[in-house]
């Protein structure tokens, strides 16, 4: 199906989108360690040998600290890098006008704008709170357990770099909202498309990695009915979200990670394809 070539490419740049984004986050952790070596050069940390009042002069200073991490975080370039998800996310809508354009003569795609805007400040909302709160709790517990423990400033910068850097441990959840993200706006997308214009077939298509499940590998490349498609959350599969059923299964597909799409196609295209399958 020449058709879905668009979107067979977006699911490639989605792949390169989210390994950029992982890169942009690595980055954005070495910067924040050096705004952490400039807070540690404020404290004052002489391991034992540090008074109780200056302990609790620490704590005072990373507390404060703390609760303007968030504005730091933005201020040393995660605005960017949340920009440019939301950009590719953009980029994802365009791609997948061209698809139903070329499918279907009377799609609109002005009328799905404000779909388009609800996802998108949805997505600003959920990356940046998961940001908040992974880095709040990553370096807060970093910070204070050092400083209460009466850390020195080389234990303390070797523990912040250990975390951020050689662990990124605070990226991770920060990672898997922001590629979960590229994927659900798609599928929501089309999923909105399809009820639409009244769409009622679709094709399982998406990324076949090693760790693709065997629900998703039988259905892969493969076309069916929406009829088809709300009976498959009474099976049972390793990775099936709770809650999958009739509605969400076009949202969820395979689910937890799941790298696949159910695109509405056309019934010309069902056709098409299973005359030229059979």
């Amino acid at each position: 199906m020449n058709e879905i070539q668009d979107i067979e490419q977006l699911d490639n740049d989605i792949q390169t989108w989210d390994a950029a984004f992982a890169v942009a986050m690595l980055a954005l952790n070495s910067a924040l360690l050096s705004e952490l070596y400039a807070l540690i050069d404020r404290l004052v940390l002489r391991g034992r040998a540090t008074t109780y009042a200056e302990v609790m002069a620490n704590f005072q200073t990373v507390v404060t600290w703390q609760a303007d991490l968030p504005n730091t975080l933005f201020r040393i370039g995660f605005d960017d890098v949340l920009n440019g998800l939301l950009a590719h996310m953009g980029q994802s809508a365009e791609r997948m006008n061209r698809y139903y354009s070329k499918i279907l003569s009377d799609f609109n795609p002005s009328a799905y704008n404000t779909l388009v805007e609800q996802l998108t400040e949805q997505t600003r909302n959920l990356v940046t709170s998961t940001l908040e709160s992974t880095y709040q709790k990553v370096v807060g517990d970093v910070l204070t357990t050092g400083v209460m423990t009466k850390s020195t400033a080389a234990e303390l910068r070797a523990t912040l770099a250990e975390r951020l850097q050689n662990e990124g441990l605070s990226t991770r959840p920060v990672n898997t909202v922001a590629s979960d993200s590229l994927y659900t706006f798609t599928r929501a997308y089309s999923q909105a498309v399809a009820e639409g214009l009244n769409l009622k077939h679709y094709y399982y298509m998406g990324t076949q990695i090693a760790t693709t499940r065997s629900f998703c590998a039988a259905r892969f490349g493969r076309v069916f009915t929406q009829k088809e498609v709300e009976e498959w959350p009474e099976l049972t599969w390793t990775g099936k979200i709770p809650g999958t059923n009739k509605q969400t299964i076009f949202w969820y597909c395979g689910g937890f990670n799941c790298r696949h799409r159910l695109l509405p196609i056309s019934k010309t295209l069902y056709t098409n394809f299973l005359n030229n399958n059979n």
